[in-house]
């Protein structure tokens, strides 16, 4: 078996989840832990940038509170009420909270007078059942209640907002709107909030659309000089944003940053709402960044979320929320750009928050998670344990918190990444377990569900990959499509949960070989790329995803098309990242894998020589602790094999063997890759010994081969290849020493990589071919049974909807009389036996023709 296949796979499987195999959260931004854009990721994103006030804050900021409580009751509205009341309330949704989040401040000063609520309340009951008129002037104590209160458009019942309300609130709003003309300004502003509302909570376009329009109204009637400018400013802007989150079109975070930027300049530095409107503006410029790309627009971010938080230093109660929105812009920069010291001020900035944050702080759930999440990516960075285990710990304590949903998800991944490191099965089946757990928190029709479902979907995948059994993957393919189905055409999500779909799907066929997958999963990965377009940062990650595909399928068929798409889709996702990209290094060493596999079916020194520069290229960017460091030395010793091959220079046998020992080196001993790293040097020691004939050599090939099988879950999909590996070892052995033995134990290896069903057919099949070519030509007594394991192989390949080339492979290894009268050679009875192998041909053809 050629050790270059089974390399790859390893590589490609991180990069399918660079954007399918992290999670996905509300904004499409790949997730850590799920691995993807790439995955998987925390499954859930730092909850960080949402203007909640749901929060009590320390008794030393209690006369801070105080004072701006007297500021609350004389001001007639904030610019920042809308903006925090629509983003409190996604971020409820997120939780799978019923309950909608409001401003402890403005609460409190709506509080301050029970009669006025309870008149409020009365009024509002009133109405379902009485015209507007008969309510009088009453209205003026309703529209100012829905100003002073940011969830003014719910109806409060024993402390909570009941989903019914939303649509009660609208129709109450617009019968309000077409008689009561004095107060249409705030009229309009609260009906596009209720809208607004609405769409985060049921999803329908139309909502939002209307919203739009009733803010523009709104801001219309507002001169650059009127006291609420800002407040429609900022309805308007955050209205736009979150249809942008929904459908990417750029022009609206464009608009929504103008807009912004308008409020910021209406907000003197001494203006008490000038640090809102600093962190809507850096909110929205950071999410044009997700979008676009462009370094520019994060650091800006960066630079007015310090602003921010200059303007909120404690004892302001917002000071840890404001290092929160700090920490987690840092956090995104890293991702991108990948300089450690933003991952390391991120962490202090979350430890910073968190310490601000007693036991029963609400947002302490929020901050652990956040906390979690970098250190878990200071993790995948660079590699410490340490880190992980604290991400862990951080996720668990966060459990008994609320929002237990989001803590559960991002415990999950946590535990799943530790396992892709460590490769203990019981932190992948607790991951599946608490995966599992948050799903039936998120009942239908939650609007995270698609997300968890992803996740747990990405959890089965993972353990498939390592134990191999088939109903993790089957399992995982469902979860998928059921994910997906939750989407509507232009979700923001789409493309990367196609991706993952994509992923899992093309698993199965390498498992199962059944060309209708490799297909599928070509046809899904080129729909998530013509989702994106061309400044997406998304796209060169889809780009490498449907490179990857491709070049599986031409793995299988050959077909030259194939390999030279994958070649140029790989250049094409290389230019479109720079130098710092995070993916940069995988692109190249991917693009270099495709350029070997070529230069291995057509022979050209220039692809291998291109092959080799690329791989270390893409090596001199990864430092000595990347986790995916041994990945690309394996590569790259690959490359040198195949060079060696092709031009016989024992030099480059040598280099490969030194690498793929590099490579080991960084491996621990239950490290999930271990034994594919352990067969990678097997191989190409043994290579050696073919070349040089020292028994040194072959002797240590067997023993990685063992030690490597050791390591293997009984039904790990590489584990038939080991098998094998091992077989072509003894075998090779008896060629020089003619010990029966050997010959003997190589081909019940032979014969067990054929039957070991977590392989496909068609490689069972040139398996089985291969040791019954052995067998006959050392006229070993196991040829029959190998001749008989081709031809039982052959009714399962005619049911895999095989192409044209792929059946010539076979009809041409099986047809003709050579194959049958080998065959019957070692059959007792001569005519029986041609009979039986011409029935089975028959049979085979058949099904190929039909």
């Amino acid at each position: 078996m050629k050790a270059h296949a089974r390399r790859r796979s390893s590589l490609e499987a991180m990069t399918v989840e660079d954007v399918a195999g992290h999670g996905v959260d509300d904004k499409g931004k790949p997730q850590l832990g799920s691995e993807e854009q790439d995955g998987g990721g925390a499954a859930v994103k730092d909850v960080a940038n949402e203007e909640e006030v749901n929060c009590a804050e320390p008794v030393a900021q209690a006369e801070w509170r105080s004072t701006h409580h007297q500021q609350c009751r004389t001001q007639y509205t904030t610019p920042g009420v809308l903006h925090r009341g629509v983003h409190g309330i996604q971020n409820g949704a997120e939780r799978g909270s019923n309950v909608m989040p409001g401003s402890t401040t403005c609460r409190q000063c709506a509080d301050t007078s029970d009669t006025r609520q309870g008149r409020v309340k009365h009024l509002v009951a009133s109405k379902m059942n009485a015209s507007i008129k008969r309510a009088g002037c009453a209205w003026d104590s309703f529209v100012q209640m829905l100003r002073i209160d940011q969830d003014g458009i719910k109806v409060e019942v024993d402390g909570q907002y009941v989903l019914n309300d939303i649509d009660k609130s609208i129709k109450l709003l617009r019968e309000a709107l077409a008689v009561y003309a004095p107060s249409r300004g705030s009229l309009l502003t609260q009906l596009g909030g209720a809208l607004v509302i609405r769409f985060v909570k049921q999803g329908h376009i139309q909502d939002l659309n209307e919203a739009i329009e009733l803010f523009r109204e709104a801001l219309a009637r507002h001169a650059p000089t009127h006291p609420d400018r800002s407040i429609s400013l900022n309805s308007l802007a955050t209205a736009i944003q979150t249809r942008f989150r929904q459908q990417r079109d750029s022009k609206d975070i464009n608009e929504a940053i103008t807009l912004h930027r308008e409020a910021v300049a209406l907000c003197r530095r001494s203006h008490p709402d000038r640090s809102t409107c600093l962190k809507n503006l850096a909110a929205a410029i950071q999410g044009r960044f997700e979008q676009q790309g462009n370094p520019k627009d994060i650091d800006e971010a960066v630079a007015l979320y310090r602003e921010a938080l200059a303007l909120r230093a404690l004892p302001h109660p917002d000071h840890s929320r404001s290092l929160n929105n700090l920490a987690h812009a840092v956090h995104i920069r890293f991702e991108r750009q990948r300089d450690s010291k933003d991952i390391d001020e991120a962490i202090t900035l979350f430890r910073e928050a968190l310490a601000l944050q007693g036991p029963s702080h609400p947002d302490r759930s929020m901050s652990l998670n956040n906390l979690g999440n970098a250190v878990q990516t200071r993790f995948e960075q660079q590699g410490d344990t340490k880190d992980i285990d604290e991400a862990i710990a951080l996720h668990r304590e966060a459990l008994a918190h609320p929002n237990r949903g989001v803590s559960l998800s991002s415990l999950a991944a946590a535990m799943q990444r530790r396992f892709k490191k460590q490769g203990d099965s019981k932190d992948i089946d607790e991951a599946i377990a608490l995966h599992k757990e948050a799903l039936v928190l998120q009942g239908l029709p939650h609007s995270d569900r698609s997300i968890i479902l992803n996740n747990l979907g990405d959890a089965f995948r993972t353990r498939f990959n390592q134990q191999g059994d088939s109903k993790d993957i089957d399992e995982a393919i469902a979860l998928h499509r059921e994910a997906l189905a939750l989407l509507g055409p232009s979700h923001s999500n789409r493309g990367s949960i196609l991706n993952n779909v994509a992923a899992a799907v093309q698993i199965r066929f390498e498992q199962q070989g059944d060309f209708n997958d490799i297909d599928e999963a070509i046809e899904l990965h080129r729909e998530a790329v013509a989702l994106l377009r061309p400044s997406d940062p998304n796209r060169s990650a889809s780009l490498n995803n449907l490179a990857i595909a491709v070049h599986t399928r031409f793995r299988q068929r050959g077909d030259s098309m194939d390999i030279d798409e994958a070649i140029e889709l790989t250049r094409e996702a290389l230019a479109l990242q720079g130098p710092s990209h995070p993916n940069h290094s995988t692109s190249l060493s991917n693009l270099a894998g495709e350029i070997n596999t070529r230069s291995e079916q057509q022979g050209d020194s220039k692809d291998i020589e291109e092959a080799i520069a690329l791989h270390r290229k893409a090596l001199a960017l990864l430092g000595p602790s990347h986790p995916d460091r041994s990945v690309l030395l394996n590569l790259l010793a690959d490359a040198f094999r195949t060079r060696f091959k092709q031009q016989g220079d024992s030099k480059d046998i040598d280099e490969a063997i030194a690498l793929h020992r590099e490579a080991l080196a960084l491996l621990g001993p239950s490290h999930s890759n271990r034994s594919l790293s352990l067969n990678n040097l097997a191989d190409a020691v043994q290579t050696r010994f073919e070349k040089k004939g020292d028994f040194k050599d072959i002797d240590e090939a067997i023993a990685l081969n063992k030690e490597a099988l050791a390591l293997c879950e009984p039904l790990h999909p590489q584990c038939g290849a080991f098998l094998n590996s091992l077989g072509l070892c003894l075998l090779a052995i008896y060629a020089h020493s003619k010990h029966t033995g050997d010959l003997d134990q190589a081909c019940t290896l032979f014969q067990e990589a054929t039957i070991y069903w977590s392989s496909s057919p068609h490689t069972r099949f040139r398996r089985a071919r291969s040791w019954a070519r052995n067998a006959a030509k050392y006229t070993h007594v196991s040829a029959l049974p190998a001749y008989n394991s081709v031809i039982e192989l052959l009714p399962q390949l005619a049911a895999l909807h095989l192409n044209l080339p792929a059946r010539q492979e076979i009809l041409f290894a099986t047809q003709g009389t050579t194959f049958a009268s080998d065959a019957a050679s070692y059959a007792n009875s001569w005519r029986p036996a041609a009979l039986y192998f011409g029935l089975k041909h028959c049979i085979f053809e058949h099904h190929l023709i039909t």
